[in-house]
């Protein structure tokens, strides 16, 4: 990390690997592209193992644009070395958002909450999109990418969620920025019953946007939330208001009741 936290260039995190060996063709294979590459790619947030032993990065790709139609231009990469031997193992995945490659560094034993995201490279968001982002971050093995395309400021993903409870099996999470300019960007998610219907909603509304009322924040938290609420909307309902005139409300009767318990 440089000294006032900006993103540097590729070169700086693998100064010096090509005097390493690559533990197999892959790795090899990925050094080569990474060079190539590596004036395309911005460092977004970055880790570092103890000893030099790791290097995770999550970086964005400005060349994606120029790439076929809805290309993925955020890139997780991976690097391992075996100090001793001077051996390396590289691994990079492509992902269409940032929470999504997290996961995947996670997966591989990337502690998340060490990564450090740089200053210049922070975009602010609201509540909502925090939990949407968080749920993918911290759900191992639950959700699947069936489908995914990115377009400028825009990305829309597909997800099968391997445990939606009593939701639709299929989510849409929306990432755009924000219309009411308060935050950099949101994410707005949808639930459908078939990958079809999903589908064929992305493809809808390019030609017609839904307005953001109609997508419906699904995350866990905000379905625990209306909950909470609608069993105390419920349960005050359910009250029996006092008599009138009595100066005192009816006195509850049942398991529970009685001296020096609380209702």
């Amino acid at each position: 990390m440089t000294d006032d936290n900006l993103p540097g260039s590729l070169d700086d995190y693998f100064d010096g690997l090509d005097s390493w060996t690559a533990t197999d063709e892959e790795s090899a294979t990925l050094q080569r592209l990474i060079w190539i590459e590596s004036t395309e790619l911005i460092p977004i947030s970055e880790f570092y193992g103890a000893q030099g032993r790791e290097t995770a990065l999550v970086c964005y790709d400005r060349a994606a644009t120029y790439d076929f139609p809805g290309a993925r231009s955020i890139l997780a990469l991976h690097v391992q070395r075996n100090l001793g031997m001077r051996q390396f193992t590289m691994r990079q995945e492509r992902f269409p958002t940032i929470p999504l490659a997290e996961h995947w560094l996670a997966e591989r034993g990337v502690p998340i909450g060490s990564l450090v995201t740089f200053d210049t490279m922070k975009r602010s968001a609201d509540q909502l999109t925090g939990w949407s982002e968080e749920r993918l971050r911290e759900s191992p093995h639950r959700f699947e990418l069936e489908d995914d395309y990115t377009e400028d400021a825009e990305v829309w993903i597909i997800l099968r969620d391997r445990d939606p409870g009593d939701l639709p099996p299929y989510l849409v999470q929306l990432e755009t920025p924000d219309p009411g300019k308060h935050f950099d960007y949101q994410i707005r998610e949808r639930r459908f019953d078939t990958f079809e219907e999903a589908r064929e909603w992305t493809l809808s509304r390019a030609d017609s946007p839904a307005p953001t009322s109609e997508l419906i924040p699904r995350s866990h938290a905000a379905v625990r939330i209306s909950a909470f609420s609608r069993r105390a909307a419920e349960a005050r309902r359910r009250a029996v208001p006092p008599s009138a005139g009595s100066p005192h409300p009816p006195t509850a009767q049942g398991p529970g009741s009685g001296p020096g318990r609380r209702r």
